[in-house]
């Protein structure tokens, strides 16, 4: 697991070996809220606890850090 980048208590995360598509999880634990976005579409997968303008700010912050995400994504999934 790596985290990414920080959004204020938020954090961008990514899982070794997890399932495509390339995607992130956004967490903030004091919030007990968690979501997953995809990396290709930005599309949110999956959210529970965080607001709609909240997605809209973070896939915005995701967008502009795009970099950083999918070269954690394929560095944990590198095929050998």
């Amino acid at each position: 697991m790596g985290t990414v980048l920080w959004f204020g208590k938020v954090k961008f995360v990514i899982y070794a070996k997890d399932h495509e598509p390339a995607h992130a999880h956004i967490i903030h634990t004091a919030e007990n809220a968690e979501a997953k976005l995809n990396l290709v579409d930005w599309s949110v997968i999956s959210s529970r606890g965080f607001s709609q303008w909240d997605l809209n700010r973070f896939i915005k912050y995701a967008k502009e850090n795009y970099n950083s995400l999918i070269e954690e994504w394929r560095r944990f999934h590198e095929e050998n």
